[in-house]
């Protein structure tokens, strides 16, 4: 599944490159931007002046500059991001993201600088669930029956096209957020309400110095608040990461999600366990949902369920994956997704080696035990270097008020993942590891 379609470049192409970032995102993707600057690229990263990059910015930091633009008012954002980035005097050599509600503003931004990227049309049906349902439906591709909510009388409607039991999500969700499954049309009203009257309570306080890291519910229902109502999909869930060059597949592996908490997944492994053809139909299925949505190039990440009728997407991301998905191929394939993203970003050319697994790699995102305020750091250092683990980074931090599993959406407090030589022996080691481990999150209802 590996073959670039132009041959890469024959001296290091990235080093002294710049490349412009829109949305910095969360720290939890700090490792990303880390490994760019290992590889010599040069980081301009345009966010909100309290973004976290803005204290990592200067002369051999993180990042080169940070280009601070109020993400509020978002209708002039894009005008006022190209303002700041043609008033800093800096020669771009391309542009990205990795942020999931970065999307529709890159694009916009990359056409009005003149920079490739995504076009505005593939950006902005990937930031819409319901009209990516709908786009891969006119491209014949099977899925489940959807509906559009975007008021209480649409309520009955959706229901009744799309049947029970469903899954109710906002159209430009992210991390199974407000994501529920509903059994009937009295559970669909109930988490309708709940919903509507979360977004309604975070609108009645107007925010200053937006930024993506801190608020991210803001950018989520920036728009016109809609949701979407699929059928329940039947099947064990997948992750599928994928390179498109000229929309062919340059390189692409499925990781086995496992048993989420309630709809949220909390670890994974990989390889899948597939067999070869097994994945490749995964692989086939998601590329052509990303094709549907009008993409041609760049790192892909779709959710995909396996049926007894065949694939069927859950959602097609247009970035790169996120949680510790390039540490995963890293050591699985050997394949630095890192790099590869930063090449299609910078319009260069894919450099591809995709080899047979040489481990197997499982990994944890640390599910809070139960809701509460984190008291201290997650005690993390003492597993980096260990033989038997790949990665291990905290997410939150300590004041960070988490929610719990007993809420079935628990909020992930960091990354461990473990490597062994087979399936079960980086399970082993990870739950080994796990039950050494001390969540430090204290419940409301408890003292230091």
């Amino acid at each position: 599944m590996s073959s670039a379609s132009r041959a890469p470049d024959p001296l290091p192409p990235l080093i002294g490159k710049r490349l412009l970032v829109v949305l910095g995102s969360y720290r939890s993707k700090r490792h990303i931007y880390e490994r760019a600057r290992d590889l010599g690229v040069r980081l301009v990263v345009l966010d909100g002046p309290g973004h976290w990059m803005r204290e990592c910015a200067g002369p051999g930091d993180l990042v080169e500059r940070h280009l601070s633009v109020d993400l509020a008012p978002l209708p002039t954002f894009v005008d006022r991001a190209v303002e700041a980035v043609r008033s800093a005097g800096l020669v771009m050599d391309g542009i990205g993201t990795i942020d999931e509600f970065a999307g529709a503003f890159t694009a916009r931004i990359a056409d009005r600088l003149g920079l490739p990227f995504h076009s505005v049309a593939a950006a902005d049906l990937a930031r819409d669930k319901n009209r990516a349902r709908k786009a891969c439906a006119a491209a014949g591709l099977p899925g489940p029956a959807f509906a559009r909510i975007e008021r209480p009388e649409d309520l009955r409607g959706a229901g009744e096209r799309v049947g029970f039991p469903a899954v109710l999500k906002p159209v430009s969700g992210v991390g199974s957020v407000q994501t529920f499954r509903v059994e009937n049309e009295a559970d669909l009203a109930r988490r309708y309400e709940t919903i509507v009257s979360e977004v309604r309570e975070a609108r009645a306080t107007p925010r200053g110095g937006l930024s993506s890291d801190k608020h991210w519910f803001d950018l989520m229902w920036s728009g016109v608040p809609a949701l979407t109502l699929e059928s329940w999909i039947e099947g064990r869930k997948y992750d599928v990461d994928l390179l498109l060059d000229d929309q062919a597949v340059v390189y692409a592996h499925a990781t086995d999600d496992l048993e989420p908490c309630g709809l949220r997944d909390v670890r994974r492994v990989a390889p899948s366990g597939l067999e070869a053809a097994e994945e490749e139909e995964l692989v086939v299925h998601a590329a052509a949902c990303v094709r549907a949505l009008g993409f041609r190039r760049g790192a892909f990440n779709v959710e995909v369920k396996r049926t007894a009728k065949g694939p069927r997407m859950i959602e097609v991301n247009g970035r790169l994956g996120g949680y510790s998905t390039t540490d995963v191929h890293r050591a699985v394939w050997g394949v630095d997704l890192v790099e590869q993203w930063l090449r299609s970003a910078l319009d260069l050319p894919f450099d591809v080696r995709d080899h047979p697994a040489s481990c197997f790699v499982a990994e944890s995102l640390l599910p809070a035990p139960r809701s509460g305020i984190l008291r201290r750091d997650l005690v993390l250092d003492p597993l980096r270097g260990a033989p038997a683990v790949v990665a291990a980074r905290p997410w939150v931090f300590p004041g960070d008020l988490v929610a719990g599993v007993e809420t079935g959406a628990p909020d992930w407090l960091g990354a461990l993942l473990t490597r062994g030589s087979s399936r079960e022996e980086a399970l082993t080691e990870l739950d080994r590891r796990l039950a050494e481990m001390e969540p430090p999150v204290i419940s409301g209802s408890e003292s230091e």
